[in-house]
């Protein structure tokens, strides 16, 4: 974990060069997680939980980095987006015709039934 974020809360005072060098080394310092959790739950169990984080990490970063390149391609293909807003308005419109013809072919339906009861 990046402790980056910690630089506003800090208030370093007197030596301006000090100042400098130490907001260089908060940028570098990384967390160790597991070094602290080893007192909780044990040094093997703190190793297998760490495992566990940094592949989801790495899955994660995987996922984002397929999911752009996906989004390039489709973007980039030869036959343009896959729809365009003209192409989805057309598609609504359709839905819509297909949901009133059901309408009223379940409402002739029901008239029928109703007709055949009696």
């Amino acid at each position: 974990m990046d402790i980056a974020g910690v630089g506003p809360h800090l208030k370093i005072e007197g030596d301006v060069m000090l100042a400098a060098a130490l907001g260089q080394v908060t940028q570098l310092l990384r967390w160790d997680f597991e070094e602290d959790l080893s007192g909780l739950v044990g040094d093997v169990v703190a190793h297998r939980i760490g495992g566990l984080a940094r592949g989801a990490r790495r899955g994660a970063q995987g996922m984002r980095r397929r999911s752009r390149e996906a989004l390039q391609r489709a973007a980039a293909a030869p036959e343009g987006p896959l729809a365009t807003r003209a192409g989805l308005a057309r598609f609504a419109a359709d839905i819509e015709r297909l949901t009133d013809r059901v309408d009223r072919l379940e409402g002739g339906l029901a008239t029928r039934s109703r007709a055949i009861r009696r």
